[in-house]
Parts: structure tokens; C-alpha cells; sequence
């Protein structure tokens, strides 16, 4: 027989919702503001009018599915680019006079602060060492038309004194991988291509920052089809679900060495599937608007083990253009029908797309971790929104959804409605954990609030 204690908590189950959350490793005031929220649907919203909308990198997962996937393509050599389009694909259409607060000296910017390598001579030095992969095993290994003139241009008696003589055709990838041309190219690629990602370490706003920022790393998949690109995706996903959370360091054997360090490890945070999992079965909406590429987010929004179920169509992340042959080119899609879906552009695909869908209401859940969701999740009325505490300064406007956080707990903003959670995380671990505040070590908490936020500590 039951005890009374247990029985209760039976009745308690089973009078729950099928669509109630309840998620282990969230504080219990998180989940019961998004319950309220799930319970209440029909009296803020119409039939059809509720959605819910989902950062994914950062948000839905530890981690970011684009910058790991980086080391994995490059381990692989797993690559379509032409050595003679390299430089220019490369030098994001930059010369040494395009200047602006993001590059102040065009491609004759240091690469790093207080560096003698300039951006254009590290694209050269990349470029150099990848026809020569590109000669040994890409092109062979993805049967692409060999440029031996490409290959070859770079190849000069110092390069070959540096350990970077041409490579034989016959290498496997574990032998390749063992070379100094492996090492170097590993090297120069990632302080290349992050170092346009990171731009310059101007204003995230800036047009030059948001443009750099989401269009450098998807430079790597140009010349892939579109069903090449998802197997990339789904390759990196498993690899990096598997990897220690960390980052794997490559300096070049240069007179001019430059050392880059590629992050590594992703993990699901299992409270955001079942939250978006719950708001579907209440008959909500579910969309991801992600600054990944599409074809990224399309992915690991369904598949891969994941477990993450939201239609294609309601994923809406950077868009890019395909050749007529279907090759993808790394130049984005006209940005005046769509924009960059990072700030503003996800604030956008709100307004002109997603509300249009759901009778023009406002988003009643929004859920986000940066300086690029600010934009959408203001948009939210009558309901919840969710930052994940990534432990961001003041100076980030994200930061100030913490501060509301601790402002308004027990209560709802009088302006727009809202409760405002915030979820904590174990950085060392990439785990939610069950308290607002987040860890770096699990020794040391903090909200990063200006308040004490001490309602928030929950367990230590």
C-alpha cells in the first residue's frame, strides 16, 4: 500500500499535463514560471498565436556547433576550395585600402594585437600549405581537378627548409596529419579564420563585425553541395558530443609563427529539449533563428542524436548561395529579403516572418545567451523569457536580462508581462545546473549581477 506522501505525489503525476517540464538540472522556480506559462496559454494567446523561439548555440547546446566544426573539417581535410580561389575566398573581399573600425588597415592589419603578421601575409603562407594538401589528398581523396600550378607556386627553397616540402601523393590522412605542413596549415588556417570571426575585437554591432562575424567560417565549406555540408555537420556533431570540452593548440614552424587554439566539445543541454518539447505538445510554436549557417542548424536541430525534433521550416539560421551546379559559395543570400540572422536579423525574422505565422502576437518564450539575441527576446510579451548566464559583463546587453532576473523574481515586469529566469551553468563540465548563478570550476558561483541575486543560489 502507498503511504500517504506517495500517494500524493501519485495524484500529482498523473494530474499533470502531458506537457508539463520538468527538467532535473533547472532551479524548480524556472520550471514552474515555463509551466504557469504552458498552463495559461489560452487566456494570453488566441488559437493558433503562441511560439515559442530558441537561440541554438550557447542556448541549446554547450558550445558553439560552428567553431568546433572547424578543427574537425580541418583534421579531416575535409575541404572543396580550389587552391587558385583560396586567397580571394579568404580575403572576405578585403584589400590593403577596404579599412574600416573592424580592420583599420585593410588585409594589412596584424592578425593579432601587437603581431608583425599581417592578414595578407598569412592568407599567402595558408594558402601555400593548402595546395599542397590539396595536391596530396583532397583532390584525390574528393576526385577534384588538380591545379599543379597552384600547387606548386608556393613551394620556394625556404618553405622547403621550414619542413614544408611538396608531399607525396600516396599519404594517408594519419601520415598527413604527422607533417609539418599539416601543423602549419592547421595553424595559420585557425588564426586566419578566427581572426576574421573575432573582427578585430571591434563593437559586436558594427556592420563590419556582423558581417565578418557570421560569414568567415563558412568560407571553409565553399565548393561542398548542400548534402555534403549536412554529413560535415553530422560528422563534427557526433565528434564533438564525444571531445573534451577544451581546445586543441597548432603553432607553425615559421620565421613568423602564429599559434591558434580550435574549440572542442559540445554537449546538449537536455532542460532546452524538453522544454521545446513541452511547448510543442501545448501546441505551441518552435523555432531555432541561430547565427550558424542553415544548413548547420537544420541539422542539428533534427538529427544526429540529438534528439531535438523542430521542422525544417522553422529553423531560420545565415543563409548562403549555391552555384547553378548546386555548389555552395559562401556569399550570402540578398539581404534585403533576408538579413544576417544575428541582433537585429533575428529581431527581423520575428517581425516579418514568424509573427506573420501566429495571427501577428508577440513571441511568448523567447530563450537566449548573447549579445546577439537581445534583439528578439525584447520582442517577448505576456510570458517567458530565458537567458542562460554565460557569466557576461555589463557592457553586454544580454547581461542586463540577468539583471532582470534578479529584479523581477516572484514577479512579472509591469511593462511587457514578462518573468525573466535565468538558468546557471558548470563551464567546466558544459552542464546546466540547478541554480540561476554559474561556475567556472564548481567551487566558485556567481550571478554576474550588480544584486545580490542570492534567491538564485539555490544549493550552495
Amino acid at each position: 500500500m502507498l503511504s500517504a506522501a506517495k500517494l500524493i505525489a501519485a495524484v500529482a503525476v498523473i494530474g499533470a499535463a502531458a506537457h508539463d517540464y520538468f527538467p532535473a538540472e533547472s532551479p524548480e522556480y524556472n520550471y514552474v514560471a515555463i509551466n504557469k506559462m504552458l498552463h495559461s496559454l489560452n487566456t494570453v494567446r488566441g488559437p493558433g498565436e503562441a511560439y515559442a523561439l530558441y537561440d541554438w548555440d550557447n542556448t541549446n547546446v554547450f558550445g558553439d556547433i560552428s567553431e568546433t566544426s572547424i578543427w574537425y573539417q580541418v583534421k579531416n581535410l575535409n575541404f572543396r576550395i580550389q587552391p587558385k580561389d583560396f586567397e580571394k575566398i579568404f580575403s572576405l573581399g578585403y584589400t590593403a585600402n577596404t579599412t574600416n573600425v573592424c580592420f583599420p588597415k585593410g588585409l594589412n592589419t596584424p592578425v593579432f594585437p601587437k603581431s608583425d603578421v599581417t592578414i595578407a601575409q598569412l592568407i599567402q603562407t595558408t594558402a601555400r600549405d593548402y595546395a599542397n594538401l590539396y595536391q596530396a589528398y583532397i583532390a584525390p581523396t574528393y576526385k577534384l581537378p588538380v591545379d599543379t600550378t597552384a600547387s606548386l607556386s608556393g613551394a620556394t627553397p625556404g618553405h622547403a627548409a621550414c619542413g614544408g616540402d611538396l608531399l607525396p601523393g600516396n599519404m594517408t590522412l594519419a601520415q598527413i596529419q604527422e607533417t609539418t605542413v599539416f601543423n602549419n596549415f592547421a595553424a595559420e588556417f585557425g588564426a586566419l579564420i578566427f581572426n576574421w570571426e573575432n573582427y578585430g575585437g571591434a563593437d559586436d554591432f558594427a556592420d563590419c563585425s556582423v558581417f565578418a562575424g557570421m560569414v568567415a567560417l563558412p568560407q571553409a565549406l565553399v565548393g561542398m553541395t548542400k548534402d555534403e555540408i549536412h554529413a560535415l555537420m553530422k560528422g563534427s556533431l557526433r565528434f564533438n558530443l564525444n571531445a573534451a570540452i577544451g581546445s586543441k593548440t597548432f603553432t607553425s614552424t615559421e620565421n613568423k609563427a602564429v599559434t591558434n587554439d580550435y574549440p572542442t566539445g559540445i554537449r546538449t543541454f537536455n532542460g532546452q529539449e524538453a522544454s521545446m518539447r513541452a511547448m510543442h505538445d501545448a501546441g505551441m510554436g518552435v523555432y531555432v533563428i541561430s547565427a550558424s549557417p542553415q544548413e548547420f542548424v537544420e541539422i542539428a536541430s533534427t538529427h544526429s542524436g540529438l534528439t531535438y525534433e523542430v521542422p525544417q521550416d522553422h529553423v531560420f539560421g545565415v543563409r548562403f548561395q549555391y552555384t547553378a551546379d548546386g555548389k555552395f559559395t559562401g556569399q550570402l543570400v540578398d539581404n534585403s529579403t533576408y538579413p544576417i540572422t544575428w541582433g537585429p536579423g533575428k529581431a527581423w525574422v520575428t517581425e516579418n516572418i514568424i509573427k506573420k505565422k501566429h495571427g501577428n502576437a508577440a513571441p511568448l518564450y523567447t530563450s537566449g545567451d548573447s549579445n546577439g539575441d537581445c534583439a528578439f527576446m525584447s520582442l517577448t510579451r505576456d510570458g517567458v523569457v530565458m537567458v542562460n548566464n554565460r557569466l557576461k559583463a555589463n557592457t553586454n546587453c544580454i547581461q542586463k536580462f540577468y539583471e532582470k532576473s534578479c529584479q523581477f523574481y516572484g514577479s512579472v515586469e509591469p511593462e511587457t508581462k514578462n518573468q525573466y529566469i535565468m538558468q546557471g551553468q558548470d563551464k567546466e563540465m558544459g552542464s546546466w545546473i540547478n541554480s540561476g548563478w554559474t561556475t567556472k570550476n564548481g567551487k566558485d558561483y556567481s550571478s554576474a549581477t550588480s544584486a545580490a541575486c542570492d534567491a538564485y543560489k539555490t544549493f550552495f
